[in-house]
């Protein structure tokens, strides 16, 4: 937190065959937004395929941004 280093966490889908699947579910971040609302963070991939959960935890905290790097590959314009 001193140093005001953002920190990306892989919220999203894994091609991992036997990893449970919820725990990509952004979420799961709310928790820690709540308990440190000075950390910055960001979340790889727009926690596809759940944009809808990172969209709201976005919202919800200020300190929470989405990586869209990877997006552009499965929305439209209109979505993104």
């Amino acid at each position: 937190l001193e140093l005001g280093i953002p920190v990306i966490v892989h919220q999203a889908s894994t091609p991992a065959r036997y990893a449970p699947l919820g725990l990509g579910r952004p979420w799961l971040l709310d928790a820690v937004g709540r308990a440190f609302p000075d950390l910055k963070i960001v979340i790889a991939h727009a926690g596809l395929p759940w944009l809808d959960e990172c969209t709201a935890l976005v919202g919800r905290h200020p300190n929470f941004h989405m990586d869209v790097s990877f997006a552009n590959s499965v929305l439209t314009r209109e979505e993104m």
